[in-house]
């Protein structure tokens, strides 16, 4: 039993380095007997019932290595199940369980960030082709809430994503079944995958719904506690302003009401937009005005078109005067930031110092002479 613990420990660590996917561990020796013994009085069930543990959830520790591929987790889980061929046999129902599956999934997939349809299928241990077709299932035409149900106990992945054409163009987009049920109106399904735990930011969906005025599912989605982001707001605050845009600031968290309040002076074609009714609206729902003034700044191109002529950017001074205006309208709201005002003192130095020189070559004549 001590040489199965032995073999355990160098396969998690070993074997993953020899297919490049984990870096080498600090200061593991094998040398020494102590380092990987076990006691002598060491129960051997207590033994086994540790070794089948580790066995089980190796998974768990391969999401902390960076390029983990679905190939070489796999090659890690098979290694792993030929420790000991006394365990093979529960080890052979875990790889064949998709639920366990499912498990192993979606560990790795968190820490890559990989697309489900795409992972689930690098894996070819029979656990994860049933939960495959498992999760293709979410996307049936005749589904009901209890097949959802059922499908998820049986091991589907409820946020599996699948590549779908978009009608009219060249390219593809990825479709997940929140977002496929959405498409189809079908609000009980939608609820029934979010009870299960489907991600309600996947794919920015809030953002959708509320481009296309569809209240009832937008109020469906936020008592879920999406993300609320930048889209999203754009998109109330183009919309039906009030029923939306109120909508989202009852729900919306400190960091969001402040994007949301960086959002109504920003603009797509690189403009700066004046709303001071809607920038209140923030306001007078917690958003902080210091963050926004210091997003403004940023805004500010006036130092790089003293010191980088070539670049082409616009002046925000003269962009209709709306930097004033939503600077002015911040300070009232007794923003400050400590960059913005050494950023302004700058561009002021530097605009007094242009002004002196220039009033220092002023020509003098007749018409210019001081009476």
């Amino acid at each position: 039993m001590k040489k199965l613990l032995i073999t355990l420990a160098c396969t998690i660590i070993i074997i993953p380095q020899s297919f490049c996917c984990v870096p080498r561990p600090k200061k593991i020796e094998f040398n020494q007997k102590k380092d990987v013994s076990t006691p002598e009085n060491f129960p051997d069930d207590l033994k086994k019932m540790i070794l089948l543990e580790l066995s089980q959830n190796c998974h768990r520790y391969t999401i902390h290595y960076e390029n983990m591929c679905s190939k070489e987790a796999t090659r890690i889980i098979f290694y792993v199940s030929l420790v000991n061929k006394d365990l093979y046999k529960e080890l052979d129902k875990y790889r064949n369980d998709p639920i366990a599956a499912r498990d192993i999934i979606t560990n790795i997939q968190r820490k890559n960030n990989f697309t489900t349809c795409f992972f689930v299928d690098g894996f070819t241990f029979p656990g994860a082709q049933k939960c495959l077709k498992l999760s293709r299932q979410l996307y049936k035409i005749d589904l009901t809430e209890n097949d959802v149900e059922i499908l998820f106990r049986k091991g589907a992945i409820i946020d599996f994503t699948v590549t779908e054409n978009i009608p009219d163009r060249s390219r593809k987009s990825q479709s997940c079944p929140l977002r496929y049920w959405y498409k189809k109106n079908n609000q009980p399904i939608m609820k029934k995958l979010l009870d299960l735990g489907a991600n309600p930011n996947g794919t920015d969906l809030l953002s959708d719904v509320v481009a296309y005025n569809n209240i009832d599912i937008t109020q469906l989605l936020l008592n879920y506690h999406p993300k609320i982001t930048a889209g999203a707001w754009q998109n109330a605050m183009s919309e039906k302003i009030h029923e939306y845009l109120d909508l989202l600031l009852s729900h919306a968290t400190q960091d969001e009401l402040n994007d949301g309040l960086v959002c109504c002076f920003n603009c797509n074609d690189n403009n700066i937009i004046y709303r001071p009714d809607i920038m209140q609206k923030y306001i007078d729902n917690g958003a902080n005005p210091d963050i926004a003034l210091s997003h403004l700044m940023k805004r500010l191109t006036f130092i790089s078109k003293l010191f980088e002529p070539n670049k082409l950017t616009p002046n925000p001074f003269k962009i209709k005067g709306n930097f004033v205006k939503v600077f002015q309208f911040l300070c009232k709201q007794k923003a400050f930031d400590q960059e913005a005002l050494a950023e302004l003192q700058q561009i002021q130095n530097t605009v007094n110092s242009l002004v002196s020189q220039l009033e220092q070559n002023q020509p003098s004549g007749l018409f210019n002479e001081k009476i």
